[in-house]
């Protein structure tokens, strides 16, 4: 019971933060132009956006660069496991 009430109060918390920002009108035009009574386009917006944009990008090939380091690593570490097992299995072939 406790759960559910924190789940609705949760949705309620977002459904609040979101109400502000929700702009709804239905406008019948002829293409897909905003519009007469739309508001003018949020110019500080769409810099916000590109620059999150671009942060993410960033933050996505760094992430990729490390994926790629630590796959390096990890064939690496692999391969030398490989190698002293290979050894110890020939030693033990040359005692017989």
């Amino acid at each position: 019971m406790v759960h559910r009430a924190l789940c609705w109060l949760l949705f309620l918390a977002v459904l609040s933060c979101l109400h502000p920002r929700a702009l709804a009108q239905v406008t019948f035009s002829r293409d897909w132009n905003a519009g007469k009574r739309s508001p003018p386009p949020d110019m500080q917006c769409g810099a916000a956006l590109k620059a999150v944009d671009q942060i993410c990008k960033v933050l996505v090939d760094e992430f990729r660069q490390l994926a790629v380091c630590e796959t390096k690593s990890l064939l690496r570490f692999q391969r030398e496991i490989d190698n002293k097992q290979a050894e110890i299995f020939l030693e033990g072939q040359e005692g017989r």
